[in-house]
């Protein structure tokens, strides 16, 4: 078995590195690393005829695993999806690559035109090796899953289309939303593998960190235009200085004064990137938590707070009646921004109430106690505005 893998895995390399994109990769790195690649980068195109492909017989038996009758989205069914604790991860990564590459980069599908025909050789090449190499098809599943969502591009936001991955209305976005969340909810009922989570949240940072990186380095980006009237030349800044220093009769409390006529910052609509699927920002910290990633379950439970929320310090904004009475939220951590009705105050509370649990769960098997007892003050005070909203609503019943 050992060198039937090994045999699958040279000749799915040779194929590659007679690919001209994976040429372009190869010229950057480093001599040593070419040097070591290099004999199976000198056969010529006709070696690509040799790449062990998935049988028809595998084809045929994955499709009847999925249960479903579409031939161009089969591969996105619950069934093929569903990867309990008792099951076998290793089987599960590898039926749903080769089942994806199958089904959306197969010559003559629906979804073929959506990605690059460079990137479509690339997966096509790899199917072999997946179908036998469980660790090789949970390696390239991210890079399977951004080449999917990349496909489809929003032209009409300029300042979005050079951040997100895709676009949030394609149907791409939809099916894969919601197999992710299937894997990572805790809705589901049953306990899905570590494993299988894993592979997620993998994936999930690995567009995160994309999409970062496309924010931080986008040129469409404008400056806010909040607070944009007031006068910035160098000589107005200078003028104001003056009549800073030269200003003695003002007295403390006049300037605290003025500073609290301030209004309040403006609310914003959660981070300018994301995840890119729309997933619950708090299902992603408790399986983040489940599987002992404490550091990203605090990033992914604050980030879903902010976004919900609307600003830095939510548990202390979180227990406002103004902004439990918020008419419309960001539910998601996608990035995308997505406003949608609110549920109310018990909504907003409860899962206020809930990232204070994971947070001060991280916290203690992080061992950080100062922090953990500030987060324990908040929760006090988050859980005793649920009880008095309990109270009032039961007092309004009674009446």
């Amino acid at each position: 078995e050992c060198s039937d893998t090994s045999l699958i895995a040279m000749k799915t390399a040779k194929s590659l590195l007679v690919s001209s994109s994976v040429k372009e990769i190869l010229m950057t790195l480093d001599e040593e690393t070419r040097g070591l690649l290099g004999p199976f980068g000198t056969a010529d195109e006709k070696v690509k005829k040799e790449t062990l492909k998935m049988s028809d017989f595998c084809s045929k038996h994955l499709k009847a695993m999925s249960g479903s009758s579409d031939k161009n989205s089969w591969c996105w069914s619950v069934k093929l999806w569903s990867c309990y604790e008792d099951d076998s991860c290793d089987v599960w990564i590898r039926n749903n690559v080769c089942s994806i590459i199958s089904c959306c980069f197969d010559k003559g599908t629906s979804q073929e035109h959506q990605v690059s025909n460079s990137t479509q050789e690339f997966f096509r090449v790899c199917v072999g090796l997946s179908a036998v190499e469980p660790t090789f098809a949970a390696a390239i599943f991210p890079g399977l899953i951004f080449s999917l969502l990349d496909g489809d591009v929003d032209d009409e936001n300029a300042v979005q289309s050079s951040i997100a991955i895709g676009s949030q209305n394609s149907q791409m976005h939809k099916v894969i939303s919601r197999c992710f969340s299937g894997i990572i909810s805790t809705k589901t009922g049953r306990s899905m593998s570590s494993q299988a989570i894993g592979i997620i949240l993998n994936t999930l940072e690995l567009l995160r960190s994309i999409t970062e990186h496309r924010f931080r380095n986008s040129l469409e980006h404008t400056k806010n235009q909040v607070g944009s009237s007031r006068p910035n030349s160098s000589k107005s800044m200078s003028k104001r200085s003056r009549s800073r220093t030269n200003d003695t009769s003002s007295s403390t409390t006049s300037k605290r004064t003025n500073y609290k006529s301030l209004p309040d910052s403006p609310k914003w609509r959660g981070f300018p990137y994301g995840v890119v699927v729309k997933v619950d920002g708090l299902d992603v910290a408790r399986a983040c938590f489940k599987i002992k990633r404490y550091h990203s379950a605090l990033y992914y439970a604050e980030m879903c707070m902010q976004n919900l929320v609307g600003t830095g310090k939510f548990f202390v904004d979180a227990s406002r009646d103004t902004v439990l009475l918020e008419p419309r939220v960001v539910h998601d951590i996608s990035g995308f921004g997505l406003l949608a009705e609110s549920r109310g105050a018990d909504d907003i509370l409860d899962r206020a109430l809930v990232a204070q649990d994971i947070i001060g769960h991280c916290l203690d098997e992080l061992r950080a106690k100062d922090e953990l007892e500030g987060v324990l003050l908040h929760g006090a005070t988050l859980k005793l505005k649920r009880n008095i909203t309990s109270l009032n609503d039961l007092a309004g019943r009674r009446h």
